[in-house]
């Protein structure tokens, strides 16, 4: 008799527990772009020398630094906003067909540096553009106040994700329950792009606004469903 009893309650509990209703959720994508003002530039200026001799290429090297830096000073950049990388040097080798061949050695250093005073971006491409040991010079916008800017982007998209997942249920005759899930998508890199070309009038008349970043974010959040 307990044995039966007992198959009869663990009977009574399968049912109850199939007899519960399923969960019933919303599963949407927030996304979320904001534009901000970019307030300086970023280089990155690859200083590159090759020559029969490893020796006169590191002098050669030097001397492009020493003059990198004093095209800085003149343009006022402090010494606070500028990073030099530890040399690279070796031999160096063109590419022959299937082969390569050495033609000499090769020293390089990468300097980096930030310009604040947008004022003075004409003149400084200019005497950056002076120098043919220069391999590369890249450039680009950011912001003081990106940490602020990256927080505001994901907040919106999770606002949009509410939006979304509200109109969505209400249009079913549901609403929105608690949150069950928050993750984020694949995270979005900012990158920046000019709004207007930086002429040397313009240059000269010190706008504030050259350029703008795009942030953007990407969230994706579950909501529980009221019927």
């Amino acid at each position: 008799m307990k044995s039966l009893a007992s198959f009869i309650v663990l009977f009574l509990c399968v049912i109850s527990i199939n007899a519960q209703p399923t969960p019933t959720f919303i599963e949407v994508n927030g996304t979320s772009e904001l534009l901000a003002q970019a307030d300086k530039i970023n280089f990155s200026v690859n200083i590159k020398a090759i020559n029969a001799s490893l020796k006169e290429s590191k002098s050669i090297c030097d001397a492009s630094l020493e003059k990198l830096l004093s095209i800085l000073k003149k343009t006022d950049i402090p010494a606070s906003e500028i990073d030099v990388s530890p040399i690279s040097l070796g031999r160096n080798y063109e590419q022959k067909s299937y082969s390569k061949t050495q033609n000499g050695f090769f020293v390089s250093v990468n300097v980096s540096f930030v310009l604040k005073d947008i004022s003075k971006y004409y003149i400084l491409s200019s005497l950056l553009a002076e120098d043919k040991e220069y391999e590369t010079v890249n450039s680009y916008y950011s912001s003081s106040d990106y940490e602020t800017q990256n927080e505001t982007s994901y907040e919106n998209a999770l606002k949009a994700a509410k939006a979304k997942a509200e109109y969505m249920a209400a249009a079913l005759g549901a609403k929105i329950g608690p949150i069950l899930e928050i993750s984020e998508n694949n995270s979005y890199p900012a990158f920046s792009y000019a709004l207007n070309t930086i002429t040397k009038d313009a240059s000269a008349e010190a706008e504030p606004l050259l350029g703008k970043l795009s942030i953007k974010r990407s969230v994706r959040v579950k909501f529980g469903l009221i019927n």
